[in-house]
Order: C-alpha cells, then sequence, then structure tokens
C-alpha cells in the first residue's frame, strides 16, 4: 500500500510541475522581446556595409524595442580593393 501512495505522490509532484513549468513558459513568451545581434568581422569597405544595412532595417522593424538589436563590428584592417 505505501508503493502506490508514493507512486500516486510522485504522480502529483509531476502534474504540479507540469503547471508550473506551462504557466512559466507562457509568462516567458508573453514577455519576449525579439532581438538580433550581428556580428562582422572582417573583409573590405565593400563588404562592411551590408551589416550596417541589416541593423538599421532590423531596428526599424523593432520599433517597440530598437536597442535589442546589437552590431559588432571588428575590422581591423579594411583594405578598398
Amino acid at each position: 500500500m505505501a508503493n502506490a501512495a508514493t507512486v500516486l505522490d510522485s504522480v502529483m509532484d509531476r502534474n504540479l510541475f507540469n503547471q508550473w513549468f506551462d504557466d512559466r513558459m507562457a509568462q516567458r513568451e508573453a514577455e519576449h522581446v525579439p532581438s538580433m545581434t550581428i556580428i562582422a568581422t572582417k573583409g573590405t569597405l565593400d563588404m562592411a556595409y551590408p551589416p550596417f544595412i541589416l541593423a538599421s532595417t532590423a531596428s526599424a522593424l523593432m520599433r517597440t524595442k530598437p536597442e535589442s538589436v546589437n552590431l559588432i563590428a571588428l575590422f581591423t584592417k579594411l583594405s578598398s580593393t
């Protein structure tokens, strides 16, 4: 009989956890803010423009929180050719 009680407690705990988890995931989904990070590391000056265009477009599309767009440009040796 004790074994059946242990199994029942285990199932109840699992159901309680599942309910808590579903509630927490729904709350997280409701509070979700889309974000984007673009990392550009090397290339010519012509290759530097697309990340800037992507970042400004993404910022315009995310009107509610444009600060959620990050652009990291690490061009150490840009060449014009």
